[in-house]
Order: C-alpha cells, then structure tokens, then sequence
C-alpha cells in the first residue's frame, strides 16, 4: 500500500512530459497539413495571365497585381471563377483557345463568342443561359459557378468607366457600358445584351481578332439584321456600301448613324439626322445650315422644310451624281414645291413644278427621263439654277441684284446671254394681268380670237356643203 503511494508522485512529471510531447505533434502536424492545403484554399493571382485581356484589366504581367476595385467581389463572382472555380480556386487555367481572325467587309450574322463590349455593339449578355465551368481538382458540380446571363450580370464588369482593351493597332477600345444611356436607348427593356452579342457565352470571354476598332465593327455591324432585316437589305443598295464594297471602309454603317448601346429615335430632334449625316459630310453640313432650308431648320426648328434623307433618302440613299438621281431631282423638289397648302404658309407659288414642265428645259427632261433613267441630259434641272445644298431664298436682294444673278446663272449653260436674256423666260410664275399683263392680254385674245376663227370656218363648211347640195 506504502509502495503504490510511492510511485504515483514519481509517474506525474513522466505523464505531463508525454501529454506535452503529444501536444506538440499535434500542433507540428496541424500544421504542416494547413501548409499543404493553404495552395488549395486560397487562390493565388501570381500566376502568367499574358492574353487574358479580362485578367490583365486588374493583374499586370511582371507588374504585380492592382489595387483591388471596389466592386471586387463582381469580378471574383463573375470572371475569376469562371476559371477558378469554386473548391480549386489555386488551379491556374490553361491558355485560351485563339479564334480565326476576322477577315472580308461583312462577318457572319452570329457575333463572335470572344467579342467584349464595344463601341461598335450592345454589351454582354441579358439571356437566360447559365454559364457553369466544370469544377477541377477539389471542386464538385455542385460547388461551380452558375450564374445567369443578365443584364446586372454583364455590367458588373462593364459598368467600370476605366474598362478598355488595346488592340493591336495601339487602339484603345472602349468595354464600357452607359447604363443609363442604354436603359433609355430604344432597345432599353425590349433587348438584351446576347441579342446583340450572341457569341458571348463564357466569362471570361475568348479574345476577337481584329486589328482595329473599325474591324471590329465591320464584323459586328450586321447584328442589326435580325431584327431590322428589311432596313438593312436596302441598305446593300445604297452607295455607302457600294463605296464599302470597293474597298473604303470608312463607309458608315448601321452604328454610325444611330449609335450602338445609346440608340434613340435619329428625329428627335429632326436636325439630329443632319447632324449624323455631318459626321462624314462636314463641308456639305456646313453649306446646308448656311441655306434656306438649312437656316429655317436649325435656327427656328422648322419641320417643313427638309433634312438629307428627304432628298437623299434613308437606308437606300443613292449616287446624286447618277442620271437617275438627275432626272428623278425635280420630282423630289415637288414633293414640298408642289404642295399647295405647305406653299400657301409661306407664300410661294405651288406651280413651280408644273411650269417647269411646261418649259423648254422640264419638257426635254421629262422625255429623256421616257426614254430611260440611264440617259443623262444636260438641260436644267432644279439644283443646276437653285442650288443644291447652298440654296438661297429667291426673294433677298433688290431687282437689280437679282437680275443680275439670274444673268449669271443662264450663262452657266448660256455664255453669250446677254443682260436682257432672262426678260424672255417667265420665271416659275404662270401668266396673270397682275405679274404679266402684256403676255396675259395675247394670251386672252387668242383664246378669244382662235375659237371664233375655228368656229367661223367650220360654219363656213358647213354652209359650202349645205350649197352644194342644194344645187344639185
């Protein structure tokens, strides 16, 4: 008994000793198993990113890793895992698959999977696909990135204003997407961005090959189509593509007169259509505003008076130096001049055209036109007295002046005219006592003079073989 109360003091330190060793074996192996797993629990952002555009926007190559945004949590949902899926976050993907390059003037309908956001085309996408990459390593179906297509979705990145790519020209190319602009586009609540960008399917999304920004949107201007096909096939018989088709590809396309994320109604205001045409046309632009027309429109927001599409058309504009444009023009200028109550509100006289036609000059053209809108003539037309986009009001200046510019205007075609030529034409004003009364008084005294002369000699026909008869 003695003995058993002897040995117990003597096996404490022993069993505190041992309890201490385990201790720390448990703590050197807790350890070394978080050191082996650390790889697998947290990511790693030093991995080469080189041709991860959707990376290199926040990781530079050899430059260390950018201050994390402050949405940062949308590109670690949204991008990082879709190649660092959730459970095997460590696990750098393999380098992307590079598409074919993007050749010829127009690219197949579909848009291309790896396109990003542009100025040229809508933004990712707003359908109801789901992206969910396979999980790797440690990760399970379960636990991998699912999330919907949306329209918050594709702007978690593209709503960044900083959002840019280079492309290989030295280009920047703009990814950022006006959220406001385009909720109050015409497409806001009607479309979403895969209607637009329908290859896009995958985040991050496969890189485009295209040299420059005007590539880029040659080969993504035709998503237009499907919805506006029949726009956009007559849009193939204008002269921007036949002069695209030739090879100048500055031609404008559908995003160059309406836009692309911001598009709106190109009339409101009616001087906006204008003002797209004057992207290209700067000099034509300039003339235009100075005119008539021009000055009514931007001055006073006159709606009667016209913008380019109205005598240029819209989707299938045509060569005004053609003969068909030529020939077709006075009927264009008749559509407003011909216009009996438009006229009446600005007291002009609604019988230009039918003078015109009545003329010498009109009544060549409208034959030539009969015989063919391939054969050009060299007789006056509206825009060869008038003026084409410099037209001025005929009613400015004193008589003598303007005399003195219709004699300047005959001898375009004329060059012997002389001061009095343009006494023998009588304008576009038909014959009346008041403006013409010489010419008005003949006028009354053959329509007078030239029934009764016709009249008297049938009667005296008629008398002759009423004579004759009569005799025998």
């Amino acid at each position: 008994m003695m003995l058993r109360h002897m040995w117990r003091p003597a096996l404490a330190p022993l069993v505190g000793g041992l309890a201490a060793v385990a201790i720390g074996v448990a703590i050197a192996v807790a350890t070394f198993g978080l050191a082996v797993a650390a790889p697998e629990l947290q990511p790693k952002t030093t991995h080469d990113v080189q041709g991860r555009e959707d990376c290199l926007i926040c990781h530079q190559v050899g430059g260390g890793v950018k201050p994390s945004p402050s949405n940062h949590a949308a590109y670690t949902n949204a991008m990082c895992l879709g190649c660092h899926p959730a459970g095997n976050a460590s696990r750098s993907p393999e380098p992307p698959k590079q598409e074919a390059p993007v050749s010829g003037l127009s690219s197949p309908s579909p848009q291309s999977p790896n396109q990003p956001a542009s100025e040229g085309q809508k933004p990712a996408s707003t359908s109801s696909q789901t992206l969910a990459p396979a999980p790797t390593g440690g990760g399970n179906a379960s636990t991998a990135l699912s999330a919907p297509t949306s329209m918050p979705f594709c702007l978690d990145c593209h709503k960044n204003p900083g959002l840019a790519m280079t492309l290989p020209s030295g280009e920047s190319l703009g990814l950022f997407v006006d959220e406001a602009s385009m909720s109050g586009s015409v497409h806001g609540g009607k479309l979403t961005c895969t209607d637009c960008h329908s290859r896009i399917n995958s985040v991050p999304h496969k890189r485009i090959q295209v040299s420059d920004r005007r590539e880029y949107s040659i080969a993504q201007y035709e998503a237009c189509k499907r919805c506006h096909f029949t726009n956009y096939t007559k849009t193939l018989d204008s002269i921007h593509y036949k002069v695209m088709e030739a090879g100048n590809l500055n031609a404008p396309l559908c995003t160059d007169c309406h836009g692309y994320h911001d598009v709106t109604k190109p009339d409101q205001p009616r001087s906006r259509i204008s003002a797209s045409c004057a992207k290209c046309h700067r000099q034509i632009y300039d003339a235009y505003t100075k005119s008539v027309h021009g000055a009514a429109l931007m001055q006073e927001d006159n709606k009667d008076v016209p913008v380019c599409t109205d005598c240029h058309g819209t989707h299938t504009i045509q060569d005004a130096t053609s003969a068909s444009f030529r020939l077709n023009s006075p009927e264009m200028c008749a559509r407003c001049h011909a216009d009996a109550t438009l006229m009446a509100k600005y007291n002009l006289s609604p019988n230009v055209f039918k003078t015109y036609v009545q003329d010498f000059h009109g009544a060549t053209v409208a034959l030539t036109k009969r015989q063919g809108l391939d054969n050009w003539t060299e007789e006056a037309v509206c825009s060869d007295c008038h003026g084409v986009h410099d037209i001025q009001s005929v009613k400015k200046g004193n008589p003598a002046q303007l005399k003195q510019n219709l004699v300047a205007t005959c001898r375009k075609c004329h060059p012997d005219a002389g001061t009095n030529f343009p006494d023998a034409w009588l304008g576009h004003y038909e014959v009346s006592p008041d403006k013409t009364p010489l010419t008005w008084a003949v006028r009354a005294w053959y329509v007078i003079f030239i029934p009764f002369m016709i009249g008297g000699l049938l009667l005296h026909i008629v008398v002759d073989l009423w004579r004759v008869a009569r005799n025998r």
